[in-house]
């Protein structure tokens, strides 16, 4: 997805962290939050992919060259290879913070 996000804001990027600490808030206080998705190659790793903001805009053309990427590298990878049902780890992570008084 790396060559088509530009300048996409992504959270694995941190810029949303520069807006903190911001006067008259408290520190952030984080939590996290693991989960998988399970269920098809195509529904969790495909369809996933390709339902990014940035990839969603892709022309028909596009769109289809990257799912054809995305099967090969299924194809070729030993754990995704064959299989019915794949699993896709997420990490959810909460953010939240107090007003000073």
């Amino acid at each position: 997805m790396a060559p088509f996000e530009g300048d996409t804001p992504r959270f694995h990027k941190g810029q949303w962290r520069g807006a903190f600490p911001a006067t008259g808030f408290m520190p952030i206080e984080e939590c996290e939050f693991a989960h998988t998705h399970h269920g098809s190659p195509e529904q969790v790793i495909v369809d996933r992919v390709l339902s990014v903001s940035f990839m969603a805009s892709l022309n028909t053309h596009e769109k289809q060259t990257v799912a054809s990427q995305i099967w090969d590298v299924i194809e070729n990878t030993p754990e995704l290879a064959g299989r019915q049902t794949v699993g896709f780890p997420y990490r959810t992570l909460a953010v939240s913070t107090r007003t000073l008084k």
